[in-house]
């Protein structure tokens, strides 16, 4: 068996990278003295209780490299010759011999990537370098699997600093680094480095002294880390972060298995900040960053965030958390773009409660939560994903943009005016007497009342059977226009009918022809709407195949508003098809001086 394989060594099978790590009792010990093979955890800090396997002593492991082998093996211009070719030097960096493309058994053949090679050979011009899964190792550390006691611990030292001094953007994801300083080593010579990439490294613990001494210090140059998939804790992140990168502006530490953050700080030069795939439950689990003054954008996408205080949902309540004076979980102005979408979001107040945990936000990403999949209107009808954007929209009086989408003036007075109708929908299904109680769930109530008016409350009286003949009825009340008042002498000039919905607009003008006297063909009829729209430039007027609207026009302080009436044309269409709900108010027009004294059917 190898003697170089200890407790802790990053180790690669066919390009699966796990760690050595004994988890066994004595009794397991002694069998594996005579199966002679090495207990290998697969990810090393992972919480799965199952995250270990046994690996054959003979199987051959993946080949190490230092910094500058990966580098030239991967970018060097000798890595298309033959192995005989290369001298020895090149190949104890092992580089890969190139193999023909071979498609369907036929040889492909290579155009134009001659002249890449040639670029891409040149080292010191290198700016943006890949290295991901290329088993880089710096350190040196003799010790068998059994003897944890190592002897001294080396750093490969190599003059990268000659070699490639350009580079600003370096992938170092999913290599076999144990320690700090083996990264140190490498990035504190490339004073160009800006951008710096660690993903899917499983380094120990940096929170030692010894794991912090890197061989050169600082890494003050650099503005972007990426530590996704490290399993660091919090506090790791953190110390790194803090320890070495002063200037840094974003921080990726997405699917690290963070639950909750610490009172550890980053940074106070972060400006973006991914937390993407982690644990997080609530908005307080991530309080602490609210410390972060110069935070620009936050995302939590792909976490398990349901509300705003884990085990207790008074606080998500519209009255209670959302009063700024109550509020204790609130962050800085500059924070203004959120992602929230792919968690566990199912509740609206919890959208409300964004207005104010958020104060400066003006673009949020909140789509793929059970919210939008759950909700019903107050008459129990399902919810369409343009009523959720809707209602996010109304909610949140500064949101500019929603999921990549901008959101224009013409959105937002559709979506508030749709809000303030369910708001008074669910007012009507209420109980009279607990108006102010549904009112006070929504705490745009009030804004949206003096903007658009208050809405027009319909109760129904009694719950009508849908199978009886009288959920097939609609009432509808007559009155004449005062322009035909005159022209009608002592004719009624206001009266109901209740007629079935199936009846024929051509029916319909008959009875009121016969009940005013009029020929049936020359009555218009006109219905009354309580809707409100603004005023478009222009006397423009909508029209479509089988209808038309006239407006009547309203002006107040802040806008110039249209009531919306619809003229119902004469033809065969059932007259419910016109109208909404079981009442509706009709008014009577003459096309012309057309009295009769006595009705013409």
């Amino acid at each position: 068996m190898e003697r170089n394989v200890y407790i802790g060594k990053r180790l690669s099978y066919g390009g699966s990278l796990c760690t050595a790590w004994n988890g066994m009792t004595q009794a397991e010990e002694s069998i594996l003295e005579s199966m002679e093979a090495i207990n290998i955890s697969s990810q090393g800090r992972s919480s799965n209780p199952t995250a270990g396997s046994f690996i054959r002593p003979n199987r051959p492991r993946d080949l190490e490299r230092s910094f500058l082998g990966a580098l030239s093996s991967k970018y060097g211009s000798n890595s298309d010759k033959p192995l005989d070719e290369l001298p020895r030097k090149a190949k104890q960096l092992d580089f890969p011999v190139q193999k023909p493309i071979t498609i369907s058994g036929k040889v492909a053949e290579e155009v134009g990537f001659d002249k890449i090679r040639q670029q891409l050979a040149d080292l010191h011009e290198l700016r943006i370098v890949i290295l991901d899964g290329m088993g880089i190792s710096q350190h040196i550390r003799e010790a068998t699997w059994r003897n944890t006691s190592s002897k001294a611990n080396k750093i490969v030292v190599e003059d990268i600093q000659q070699t490639c001094p350009k580079i600003s953007e370096l992938d170092l994801s999913r290599n076999l680094f144990e320690k700090w300083n083996e990264i140190s080593h490498i990035c504190g010579q490339l004073k160009n480095l800006r951008s710096l990439r660690l993903d899917g490294n499983r380094l120990e613990t940096v929170l030692s002294d010894s794991a912090s001494q890197g061989s050169y210090g600082r890494l003050d140059d650099i503005t972007e880390l990426s530590l996704s998939n490290t399993l660091f804790i919090w506090w790791e992140i953190a110390h790194l972060t803090c320890g070495f990168f002063g200037k840094l502006t974003s921080l990726v530490a997405s699917s690290n298995e963070l639950s909750s953050i610490s009172k550890q700080q980053l940074p106070k030069t972060i400006q973006h900040l991914d937390l993407e795939d982690n644990d997080f439950t609530s908005l307080n689990d991530i309080s602490p960053l609210a410390g972060l003054p110069n935070l620009e954008r936050l995302s939590l996408r792909h976490n398990k965030l349901s509300c705003l205080v884990d085990g207790d949902g008074v606080d998500t309540k519209e009255m209670g958390f959302l009063q700024p004076s109550n509020s204790t979980l609130r962050f800085p102005t500059r924070l203004a773009d959120i992602d929230l979408s792919h968690n566990n979001i199912s509740e609206w107040s919890f959208v409300s409660a964004l207005h104010y945990v958020f104060p400066g936000m003006t673009s949020l990403r909140i789509a793929h939560n059970p919210l939008f999949q759950d909700s019903r209107t107050p008459d129990g009808r399902a919810m369409t994903a343009d009523d959720g954007y809707a209602i996010v929209v109304a909610r949140l009086p500064r949101l500019k943009n929603l999921n990549f989408s901008p959101i224009t003036g013409k959105d937002r007075l559709n979506a508030e005016t749709y809000y303030l109708s369910l708001i008074a929908a669910e007012v009507a299904a209420a109980p009279e007497g607990e108006e102010e109680t549904v009112t006070r769930n929504h705490w745009r109530y009030q804004d949206l009342c003096l903007e658009y008016g208050d809405p027009v409350v319909k109760r129904r009286k009694a719950t009508v059977n849908p199978d009886s003949l009288a959920a097939r009825l609609i009432k509808l009340h007559f009155q004449v226009a005062d322009e035909a008042k005159a022209q009608l002498r002592e004719s009624e000039r206001k009266f109901t009918l209740e007629l079935p919905r199936s009846l024929q607009v051509y029916s319909v003008m008959g009875y009121v022809g016969k009940r005013l006297g009029l020929v049936p063909m020359k009555v218009k009829l006109v219905w009354e709407t309580d809707e409100w729209d603004p005023i478009k430039g222009g006397s423009d007027s909508e029209s479509g195949d089988e209808e038309s609207v006239e407006t009547n026009v309203r002006s107040d302080a802040k806008a110039e508003m249209v009531k919306r009436e619809v003229v119902i044309v004469a033809g065969t269409r059932a007259i419910g098809t016109w109208l909404e709900g079981d009442e509706a108010r009709i008014r009577i027009e003459l096309m012309g001086s057309i009295w009769h004294s006595s009705p013409q059917m």
